[in-house]
């Protein structure tokens, strides 16, 4: 049951974006009023907010670790460069 409300919601997406699509084609949209008459179903309750904000917030979590990783190997990449080998470079 889930399932096919799911399949159904997608579907009316799809088609509300080929309808917008279709009149910013041909000139006569009105923006707004075509935002304001597609956001109902796109809010949700409660219960899809808190998750949504959830999923946002290990998004920006995850994001700043490997920001942080990038750095760090960054960092020991250079370390390594500067490092002395202890053998010749140069062949002899």
């Amino acid at each position: 049951m889930a399932g096919a409300r799911a399949k159904r919601r997608s579907l009316l997406d799809l088609d509300a974006a080929f309808r917008a699509v279709s009149r910013i084609e041909t000139g006569n949209i009105d923006l707004a009023s075509s935002l304001k008459a597609e956001s109902g179903g796109v809010v949700g309750g409660r219960g899809r907010g808190l998750v949504r904000s959830g999923l946002v917030v290990a998004q920006v979590a995850l994001s700043f670790v490997l920001l942080v990783g990038a750095g760090l190997l960054f960092q020991s990449l250079r370390a390594v460069q500067n490092t002395n080998p202890a053998f010749r470079r140069t062949a002899c």
